[in-house]
């Protein structure tokens, strides 16, 4: 009788110390997203300290928990995610002492999840970004190739000095090297727009 007597009060010491340790220390608060992509996000939140850091864990479905990596007072990374999946994050601070330099209290665990976005598959470049022109620099005219474009036959050419102000504007066949005709125009940089098929490409000229 007396046995389970004292392992009672034990038991209610060991829970009130418990309760005391987490009072003691704030749990983590006001947690939001600051950067997130489809593998990988970064989280801050408030509660950190010179005597207080934040522990934890994230977890994923299929995953094991994860150990959390701070990356400085208030911020939290996590690195290599899996895109479009709910995230888990469980946090908690742990507080010692300054001088002593050990744990003494932790606040209770607060869970906060979010889901990555979906991964964009990269864009192809334009068709217009394999455009040629030879020379460059050039004098009194320089020879332009436009490869093609699906859907279209011939671009249409802007050239214009560096102030905006357009110099020639014409058409030309895709597919094939046309000779474009510099005479009149002032030595400097002017800058070659072509259109074709819904795309859009600018390419710089030197004339000398």
């Amino acid at each position: 009788m007396k046995l389970r007597s004292c392992l009672l009060v034990v038991c209610w010491l060991l829970g009130s110390l418990t309760a005391r340790a987490q009072a003691d220390c704030p749990v983590p608060t006001n947690i939001k997203i600051i950067q997130l992509s489809a593998t990988s996000a970064t989280l801050s939140y408030q509660g950190a300290s010179p005597t207080r850091s934040i522990f934890g864990s994230y977890s994923y479905p299929g995953s094991p928990k994860l150990a959390i990596v701070p990356a400085g007072a208030g911020t939290l990374m996590l690195p290599t995610l899996p895109p479009a999946t709910p995230i888990t994050v469980s946090l908690y601070l742990l507080s010692w002492s300054a001088t002593a330099k050990v744990s003494n209290t932790y606040s209770p665990v607060v869970t906060f999840t979010f889901t990555t976005p979906v991964a964009l598959a990269p864009q192809d470049a334009p068709a217009l970004a394999a455009l040629t022109l030879a020379p460059n620099p050039a004098r009194a005219a320089t020879t332009l190739y436009l490869p093609p474009v699906p859907g279209a036959t011939h671009a249409t050419l802007h050239l214009r000095d560096v102030l905006g102000r357009e110099m020639r504007t014409l058409s030309a066949p895709l597919g094939e090297a046309v000779s474009l005709n510099l005479a009149g125009l002032a030595s400097g940089v002017y800058l070659l727009q072509a259109q074709a098929g819904g795309q859009d490409f600018v390419s710089r000229l030197v004339v000398e």
